[in-house]
């Protein structure tokens, strides 16, 4: 009877991931720990030894879209060298990814903030972590574009970048509700057009 009361063996990225769909699709309130484990293929006690608890799952799930989605999206603004086209290039990639199946659900981090709206909740803040970070990169590659002479100084760096996070993030959104990908590039080309 050995392997009586084992735990069942699983890829713990690979449920990580399932995990990252199912909340993305459903947000944090709509899914169970439950679901969770049933989706995931895993039982609740292997969830919990291997994960912790639902939030503690979420925040392994944001950290996975992080490093797969928003690292790779956000690298060339953050590049020391960074310019007007590192910007433009990310709303290139936001636009694309947004069109697409997966994209169309919207971006996880807009999504999260939309739902967990209370001052103090803990994914709230971790989403607003992420909002700076996107604005912080578009400020660094705008101020790099006003010293290399590629735009004026006025409007200033921090509050182009504050609007053009706002429209990243109004994009989302926009595909969440099945705005089509012809009118969110528009949208960005439109928000782009103040980078003079």
């Amino acid at each position: 009877m050995s392997g009586v009361g084992r735990p069942r063996k699983f890829d713990e990225r690979e449920a990580l991931a399932v995990a990252l769909d199912e909340l993305w699709a459903k947000g944090y309130e709509a899914t169970s720990t439950t679901a969770l484990a049933a989706r995931m293929g895993i039982g609740a006690q292997s969830l919990y030894n291997t994960f912790g608890d639902k939030q503690a799952l979420f925040e392994r799930a944001m950290a996975l879209y992080v490093s797969e989605f928003i690292d790779r999206m956000l690298g060339p603004m953050e590049a020391p060298d960074a310019g007007l086209a590192a910007v433009r290039a990310y709303f290139e990639d936001v636009t694309d990814k947004l069109a697409t199946p997966v994209g169309a659900r919207g971006c996880f981090v807009v999504k999260t903030a939309m739902e967990r709206t209370s001052p103090g909740d803990a994914l709230a803040e971790i989403a607003q972590a992420h909002f700076r970070r996107i604005e912080d990169a578009l400020a660094h590659a705008l101020e790099n574009a006003v010293v290399a002479g590629e735009l004026r100084p006025d409007p200033s760096p921090r509050a182009l970048a504050r609007h053009l996070a706002a429209t990243a993030a109004g994009l989302s959104t926009l595909a969440r509700s099945g705005t089509d990908a012809r009118a969110l590039k528009e949208t960005a080309r439109v928000a782009l057009s103040v980078l003079r």
